[in-house]
């Protein structure tokens, strides 16, 4: 099952959560973003269940995630793989895939 989680952090833990999330198992996708979250990140766990677990025991044991919305998904219809160093600007993701460097 594939879930999207929006994130509500404190600003000053917002590298410190994404960073975290990044490293935890079943973590396929996370971003920093403005608007009415501060990261999301996609999830692949094997049962419905297992996202009950990953927000108690993930989301629920980081002191600066103020919050959460989880969106589980029905359907997909297109997905796209992106090779991508957080945190450095002016860095460009790129296909992981690409025939040519830089494309």
């Amino acid at each position: 099952m594939e879930a999207l989680i929006w994130i509500d952090a404190q600003s000053d833990g917002l590298q410190d959560v994404a960073s975290y999330l990044a490293g935890q198992p079943g973590v396929r996708y996370v971003s920093a973003t403005s608007g009415h979250s501060d990261v999301v990140c996609e999830v692949v766990l094997p049962a419905l269940d297992d996202l009950l677990s990953f927000v108690v025991t993930v989301l629920g044991a980081h002191p600066a995630i103020r919050g959460y919305a989880v969106s589980h998904q029905l359907l997909t219809l297109k997905r796209g793989y992106l090779d991508y160093e957080p945190f450095e600007t002016g860095a460009r993701p790129a296909p992981v895939d690409a025939e040519t460097p830089g494309a």
